[in-house]
């Protein structure tokens, strides 16, 4: 599991393959997964697998979860966001 990440990006990734994702709850991955995983605290592994296993239980329910929660986040959005902050800083 990724100790931190500053966007959470390979949770997206996996949840757009249709991958359920269970994680530690820091950094972005919060904001990223947003219900769509099972998210437990930093540094228990001892959870991280219960999530893990609750999860393979109902494979169709957090694949589906994933799937919906990534198609909220595209590129394009990104790119006309990260657009819009730098006109807003030159004007």
């Amino acid at each position: 599991p990724s100790r931190y990440e500053g966007f959470g990006l390979p949770c997206l990734e996996a949840m757009a393959c249709g991958c359920p994702v269970a994680a530690y709850r820091n950094s972005s991955i919060l904001e990223v997964v947003d219900g769509a995983g099972q998210l437990v605290d930093d540094g228990d592994p001892k959870a991280l697998g219960h999530a893990a296993a609750a999860m393979a239980a109902e494979p169709d329910r957090w694949r589906k979860a994933g799937l919906r929660r990534a198609r909220s986040f595209s590129w394009r959005k990104t790119a006309e966001q990260t657009i819009a902050v730098y006109e807003s800083l030159l004007r």
